[in-house]
């Protein structure tokens, strides 16, 4: 299968425009298919055309399929058969050996830019340009088949953020994938998370539904208690999913899997009597896909933390 590792920044505007940049191309792309799990889109530039199909993002992963086609076939599908349409200038910026692709919008979505870097896996180190702002992979609402049809100009809510573009504060849109997996991993763990607003400090904290015996008054925890005391209104509480989000992230999994012995188990397991325990042994006793799941269960975790901070207003 094919697939794209990507991983997209937002620009500091400032530091963007004091930068000596190289040519760039102009794109012009439109979309035949938007579905949350496929699109289907061309792109033409000034040289070439290109008809791609996307897969569902899990985490910074997905399929795609990309083949260049003639310009004027370009042209007639984006004329005759795509219904949405954006428009944005790309410049090609080496840094440290890797290539960044960065993105100016144009039209309803002008203002916002946006930096991606390719990567050969979720784990390749790399250096990010001075100029290079918040992370906002997997965000979905920066998706540009998400721009065409909710555009940057009618984002609500928004005051100066970095380099003068404008965030909404309260949606923590800037919180490093780094910090995202490490609350994925203690919400995992059982512990009940909170971030600062500013800091993006990570508090955990054993949650009481799935740990009714913790013992909060240990010394150990005081002090976590304590900030949270002291500055109410500086952390955020992020929910954890319940036991059907949970559930469906491991119906989501078996989904993938191809027909086998295995994912036979796990079926069984998810429609038997206690199942998360049930699927949790199963696994542990699969071999290769027992790493597999750890990767997509974490992946859907970021993803969900990400959605939380997201949707908080």
């Amino acid at each position: 299968m094919a697939e794209e590792i990507e991983r997209k920044y937002l620009v500091d505007h400032e530091k963007w425009q004091k930068l000596s940049k190289p040519a760039g191309q102009h794109y012009r792309q439109g979309y035949i298919l938007i579905d949350p799990k496929k699109t289907i889109r061309v792109r033409l530039t000034e040289t070439n055309g290109y008809l791609t199909i996307k897969g569902e993002s899990v985490g910074s992963t997905r399929p795609e399929y990309e083949y260049e086609i003639p310009m004027n076939d370009a042209k007639e599908l984006l004329n005759d058969f795509c219904t949405t349409e954006l428009s944005k200038y790309r410049r090609l910026i080496n840094y440290k050996n890797r290539v960044w692709e960065v993105d100016e919008f144009l039209d309803e979505n002008d203002g916002l830019i946006i930096a991606e870097i390719e990567l050969e896996n979720e784990e390749e180190d790399f250096e990010l340009p001075p100029w290079v702002g918040g992370e906002v992979t997997g965000n979905k609402k920066y998706y540009n088949a998400n721009l065409v049809e909710n555009p940057f100009e009618d984002w609500e809510d928004e005051i100066p953020d970095i380099g003068g573009l404008k965030f909404s504060t309260d949606r923590l849109l800037h919180v490093p994938e780094a910090i995202l997996k490490d609350i994925a991993d203690n919400m995992e763990a059982g512990l009940k998370c909170y971030i600062h607003k500013e800091t993006q400090e990570i508090i955990g904290l054993p949650d009481e539904d799935r740990f009714p015996d913790a013992d909060l008054d240990n010394e150990a925890w005081q002090e976590e208690i304590q900030k949270l005391a002291d500055n109410p209104n500086k952390y955020i509480e992020i929910g954890s999913m319940n036991s059907s989000d949970s559930f469906k992230v491991m119906e989501d999994f078996v989904d993938l899997l191809p027909n086998n012995s295995t994912k036979t188990r796990l079926i069984t397991a998810l429609e038997g009597h206690k199942p998360f325990a049930n699927f949790n042994h199963q696994i542990h006793n699969s071999g290769e896909y027992k790493e597999q799941w750890f990767k997509f269960r974490m992946a859907r975790g970021v993803e969900w933390v990400r959605e939380q901070l997201d949707a908080i207003h």
